[in-house]
C-alpha cells in the first residue's frame, strides 16, 4: 500500500456503512479510498474536493477502490457526468478495484471519458501513485 494512505487525508468522511477519504498528495494528485458502500454522499464529498481546486489546476487523480464493497445505484451515472465536466483539467484517472461489478462500471466510464485507466492489486496502484508524484 503506498504511503500516501498513512497520511492524514484532507476529506475523511463516513456515510451509512461507507466511508471516502481524498488526499491531495500534491498540487495536481489526488487519491481517494472508498471502503464499504459507496453513497452519493460519498461521491459528493470527493467530487467537492476537485471543485474546490484551483482553476488552473490540473489533475490526475487515483482511486483505490478495491475495498468497496457496492454503491448507489446513482452513483457512477452522476460521477461520470461530473467528470465529463472536468475533462478540460484531467491528464489521468486510474482506478483500482477487484469487484467485478465495480469493475463493469468502471468500464462503462472508461467508454465516455477514454482516459480512465483501471489497475489490479496494490502494486499497480502504488506505481500509478508513485509515478505521478516523481
Amino acid at each position: 500500500m503506498h504511503p500516501i494512505f498513512e497520511t492524514a487525508p484532507v476529506v475523511d468522511e463516513r456515510d451509512g456503512n461507507g466511508r471516502i477519504q481524498v488526499w491531495r498528495a500534491k498540487p495536481g494528485v489526488y487519491v481517494t479510498r472508498v471502503e464499504g458502500h459507496f453513497t452519493s454522499k460519498l461521491a459528493k464529498a470527493m467530487m467537492a474536493v476537485f471543485n474546490d481546486a484551483p482553476k488552473s489546476e490540473r489533475f490526475q487523480s487515483f482511486h483505490e477502490w478495491s475495498p468497496m464493497s457496492d454503491y448507489d445505484m446513482l452513483v457512477p451515472a452522476r460521477i461520470v457526468a461530473w467528470a465529463v465536466t472536468m475533462l478540460g483539467r484531467t491528464d489521468r484517472i486510474v482506478v483500482a478495484t477487484k469487484k467485478p461489478s465495480i469493475a463493469a462500471a468502471v468500464k462503462a466510464a472508461k467508454s465516455t471519458l477514454k482516459i480512465v485507466e483501471m489497475v489490479e492489486g496494490d502494486a499497480a496502484m502504488e506505481s500509478a501513485i508513485g509515478s505521478a508524484l516523481r
